[in-house]
């Protein structure tokens, strides 16, 4: 795996241009290294243009997101739209429902 070039991190819900409070100091070393992008984790489901800098891409560019907890659906909209526009993103699906939700990892920990 090469080096990761494009990140998305959630936006402010005050400034459409700002990455959220809690995620500024990681943004800002980010964008550094990396294109990063924002998203408002609300529009998912309901908006079609998700993050407006994000182009399309034919060759199926990694993309890595650093945010906030997203439901199943969530998920699954946000990672589908990715996947259509040209970017895979580091977790797929499975593994963000193996690993985020409860239900699906607690059976294997549950005796440690």
């Amino acid at each position: 795996m090469g080096m990761l070039k494009n990140i998305i991190f959630p936006k402010s819900f005050l400034s459409e241009k700002e990455p959220d409070s809690s995620f500024l100091n990681e943004y800002l070393a980010a964008k550094q290294y990396a294109n990063v992008h924002l998203l408002n984790v609300d529009d998912i489901g309901s908006k079609d243009n998700l993050i407006k800098s994000l182009s399309d891409s034919s060759e199926n560019k990694e993309i890595f997101y650093h945010g906030w907890m997203l439901s199943n659906n969530q998920y699954k909209i946000f990672y589908d739209y990715l996947n259509n526009k040209g970017y895979k993103l580091t977790n797929s699906l499975d593994q963000y429902l193996t690993c985020h939700q409860f239900n699906n990892w607690y059976s294997i920990i549950k005796d440690y």
